[in-house]
């Protein structure tokens, strides 16, 4: 699985990871410099074959997700 980092609002991907907790920690650190961006900023991933997987997970969802497990 690969993990892309992106920016909704224009469609720029701004990063590639391999694991889902960099890509996480990736839109953390964006979200926590930039809150008004929590909605549009955050990853998809990619199975094996470079497909897309599942839906875009928002900043918001991994905050909500972060504070669920504190």
């Amino acid at each position: 699985m690969t993990f892309g980092t992106l920016y909704i609002e224009d469609g720029n991907f701004l990063g590639f990871y391999d694991q889902c907790a960099d890509a996480e920690a990736d839109v953390l650190e964006v979200v926590g410099d930039h809150p008004e961006l929590a909605g549009e900023y955050g990853y998809f991933t990619f199975d094996e074959r470079g497909e897309r997987v599942g839906e875009f997970v928002t900043g918001a969802e991994v905050l909500a997700k972060r504070s669920a497990a504190a």
